[in-house]
């Protein structure tokens, strides 16, 4: 199991809400536990699972046609 703690910062873009939003919706129906707060999210699970929810994360907001930073912090506990 790991935690991952992800924030997204789309730039140059006055859409930054509906990317960040778009992007979230790749961990729904995932079966991973994640909690959505008002700066990052929190995502724990089974350690490919995770790695594969960040990268649909990613996909996701880069499909909206703008650069897109990430930032991650990735422990190898839940807590």
């Amino acid at each position: 199991m790991i935690t991952a703690e992800v924030s997204l910062y789309p730039m140059e873009t006055p859409r930054s809400d509906d990317i960040i939003n778009s992007s979230l919706m790749a961990l729904a129906g995932g079966g991973l536990s994640y909690d959505v707060g008002p700066l990052s999210t929190r995502i724990s699970g089974r350690e490919d699972e995770v790695w594969a929810a960040l990268r649909a994360m990613f996909e996701r907001a880069c499909s909206h046609d703008t650069e897109v930073a990430m930032v991650v912090t990735v422990a190898n506990s839940t807590v």
